[in-house]
C-alpha cells in the first residue's frame, strides 16, 4: 500500500470508498461522500492535505481530507486551523492499518505547514493513539451538541492554542 496525493482523476473512486466506508456506520447520517464534494468545491479545499491509499493493484482502498477550518481567539483573531473529515477506508480494508497510516501520513504533512492545529470529531478510543486530546483540555467549547470527548484536538506546534481560543469555525461545507 501506498499513500499520496488525491488527483483529479481520483474523485469518482473516492466518492465509492468514502459512501462504502459508511454505509454500516451507526453514527453516519451517510453523507460523508457529499460532505467531501462539498469541501473539495469550497474555499478551504488544500489539495496537497488530501490523500489516497492505494493497494498493490493501483485501487483506491482508503480516503483522508484535511481542510481549513477557524478559531476564533479572545482578541477577535480568526486564525486558520485545519480540520479532519472524513477518514474512510473501503470495509474489506478496515482494520489492517490503512485509517491508522493515512492519519499518520496526514499529520506528517501538516507538521510541514504553518497551521496550528488539527480538530477532529470522532471516536474517543481511537484518536488519541495518535495524540489528540480533548479540545475542551484547551477551553475549546465543543460546536456540535454531541458528547464532550469526541471533539478533539492535535497541536501541530507546542503551545500554538494556548487559553484564548473562544471558539471555532467550520466552513459552510460542513453544515
Amino acid at each position: 500500500m501506498k499513500i499520496r496525493i488525491e488527483r483529479e482523476e481520483d474523485v469518482s473512486a473516492i466518492e465509492r470508498v468514502v459512501e462504502a466506508a459508511f454505509k454500516d456506520e451507526v453514527f453516519s447520517d451517510h453523507q460523508e461522500q457529499f460532505l467531501v464534494e462539498r469541501i473539495r468545491n469550497s474555499p478551504e479545499y488544500i489539495n496537497s492535505l488530501s490523500f489516497v491509499a492505494v493497494d498493490d493493484d493501483n485501487q483506491i482502498i482508503g480516503h483522508l481530507i484535511l481542510s481549513v477550518m477557524y478559531v476564533l481567539r479572545s482578541t477577535g483573531v480568526k486564525e486558520e486551523c485545519l480540520a479532519l473529515a472524513p477518514v474512510s477506508v473501503v470495509p474489506r480494508c478496515q482494520n489492517q492499518g490503512v485509517g491508522r497510516k493515512l492519519i499518520e501520513h496526514a499529520i506528517q504533512q501538516a507538521r510541514l505547514t504553518n497551521y496550528p492545529a488539527i480538530f477532529v470529531m470522532g471516536h474517543p478510543e481511537y484518536y488519541p493513539k495518535f495524540g489528540f486530546v480533548k479540545a475542551s483540555d484547551y477551553h475549546v467549547q465543543n460546536p456540535f451538541d454531541v458528547p464532550d470527548e469526541l471533539f478533539m484536538v492535535l497541536e501541530l506546534k507546542k503551545q500554538s492554542l494556548g487559553e484564548d481560543v473562544k471558539k471555532v469555525m467550520y466552513p459552510k461545507a460542513f453544515d
